[in-house]
């Protein structure tokens, strides 16, 4: 039987503003908060939730590509239902935890 996703062991990707803001890489504007929980519904074909990768060297490698090479690399608590693209999932919920890069 697989296992199933989740957990406290997954990393995030994001940028910090002038005002010292987290925020994603994506669309410039969501912002993370350590402890605070985000929720919004994971779809199919990226249509929602709060995108994690499996590994910090795969977030990491994520900013580079989107252009940015300062990345805050948190590692993030991913629950709820879930979507996954490879190495990347959608969760359904999302808490961060903790910077472990910056």
């Amino acid at each position: 039987k697989p296992s199933r996703e989740g957990g406290d062991r997954y990393y995030k990707s994001l940028r910090r503003t002038a005002l010292h803001r987290l925020v994603s890489i994506h669309d410039d504007n969501t912002e993370y908060r350590l402890g605070e929980e985000m929720r919004q519904p994971a779809r199919q074909n990226h249509g929602g939730g709060f995108y994690a990768y499996a590994t910090r060297s795969e977030a990491e490698s994520f900013a580079r590509s989107a252009g940015v090479d300062d990345p805050v690399i948190l590692r993030v608590e991913g629950s709820g239902p879930y979507c996954r693209y490879q190495s990347k999932l959608a969760f359904s919920r999302m808490v961060p935890v903790e910077i472990v890069s910056e």
